[in-house]
């Protein structure tokens, strides 16, 4: 056996070397605070932004790849993919938004397909968000132009109310359209946009985009990007008093890259601590502001902390401010827009019904900013698919358990 000798000045430099990396383990603890708030704060959002970038990979494969529609105003496209909301019912605001997104991803499938948004009851969804890039859907005035002009044909148009679960994983779509002679196809309610992975004729177009790498909440978060994410400048206009919660932006960042300087945490980013809650019921008011209180004092740190509230009617909006009282700085939307849904009907002018419609838009689209968010209904599950941040659904759970 050989035995090794060190000399002295070489076991003194290894102390010194122990010494120095005890040292450095010692003060990073320390600026990471007695519970680690820091370093889990840098943990989770290193998570979030590998997962931002596996999204934007796909959202840049499919501005690369999918090609926008460039038929002339005299012809149709070979075809067309709409989701059609001209008349009430059409369910609520995220009733509506997974819809659109399982017919945009069914768009998509169908390679050399047009897609837009057909909506304008009780609103146009381009009164508050942008096609971003432009081109990469039709606007709703083009879906209306083409459905004039072929609208005279029984067969050129057709309502496809058959696109549940079932159809959407296993039908090949493109041949019953072609058999049927159809080049417009207006749908409302769809199922599952996930279904479609389990479709082996319509998944092989969206293997291209690498959209086989996403879950099924990081397909909503590609389709939004597309069609709901970048305000219209009258909704960016009603946002801006909003600002400072939403974290410093009003809007998605530009660029794709996470190397970009619009992309990096902003000042509000990285000094306040934004917890977001959507109540319905006042009885639960006090066990939702209890919560977001001991939220607060977990995992803000160093960080101020906010709660922004979203409510489905004054009486719960007003139960959470008494519950809340001073316990944490609370955020709302101004008193002065209505709480009103989608699926309640309005009779006024433009104007006027943007503002009517306009709290359950801005409600849902500042908790997508959020770091951190309460409930359990798809009002802010779908938020938090956006926001990719915790959602913590117990809280809802336990509080509305203690008021039955």
């Amino acid at each position: 056996m050989v035995t090794i000798t060190l000399s002295r000045p070489f076991k003194i430099l290894s102390a010194v070397s122990i010494f120095i990396c005890v040292i450095f383990l010692l003060h990073h603890s320390r600026e990471s605070g007695d519970n680690n708030t820091t370093f889990q704060h840098v943990t989770s959002n290193d998570v979030r932004l590998q997962n931002q970038h596996k999204i934007n990979r796909v959202i840049a494969h499919l501005r690369t790849k999918y090609v926008a529609n460039r038929t002339p105003y005299e012809d149709a496209p070979p075809l067309m993919i709409l989701y059609s909301c001209n008349k009430l019912p059409c369910g609520t605001w995220v009733q509506r938004l997974k819809d659109i997104t399982s017919a945009f991803f069914l768009g998509v499938s169908l390679d050399g397909t047009a897609y837009a948004v057909d909506m304008t009851a009780p609103i146009r969804m381009d009164w508050f968000f942008e096609i971003d890039p432009a081109g990469s859907a039709m606007t709703t005035d083009q879906a209306h132009h083409y459905l004039q002009l072929h609208g005279v044909s029984k067969t050129s148009v057709a309502v496809d109310g058959s696109l549940d679960n079932a159809s959407l994983a296993s039908k090949d779509l493109k041949a019953v359209y072609q058999k049927e002679g159809a080049r417009i196809v207006q749908a409302q309610k769809l199922g599952d946009w996930h279904q479609i992975s389990k479709n082996p004729v319509l998944f092989k177009t969206l293997k291209g985009y690498d959209l086989q790498t996403l879950t099924e909440q990081e397909w909503f978060v590609v389709a939004r990007r597309f069609l709901f994410a970048k305000p219209s400048e009258w909704f960016r206009q009603v946002l801006e008093p909003y600002r400072s919660i939403m974290g410093g932006r009003v809007g998605p960042p530009r660029s794709l890259s996470l190397n970009d300087p619009d992309t990096r945490l902003t000042q509000e980013e990285r000094t306040l601590y934004r917890i977001g809650v959507h109540i319905t019921d006042p009885s639960q008011a006090h066990c939702l502001a209890k919560y977001a209180d001991q939220v607060c004092k977990k995992q803000a740190g160093e960080r101020k902390c906010y709660l922004f509230v979203s409510a489905g009617n004054a009486d719960a909006m007003q139960a959470m401010r008494q519950a809340v009282g001073d316990k944490v700085t609370i955020r709302t939307v101004d008193s002065t827009y209505e709480y009103q849904d989608l699926d309640k009907p309005f009779s006024g002018s433009e104007d006027d019904a943007k503002v009517f419609y306009a709290r359950v838009i801005m409600d849902w689209t500042i908790l997508t900013t959020m770091d951190y968010l309460i409930g359990a209904d798809d009002f802010i599950e779908t938020a938090a698919w956006v926001a990719q941040v915790p959602l913590d659904r117990d809280a809802e759970e336990e509080c509305q358990a203690a008021t039955d």
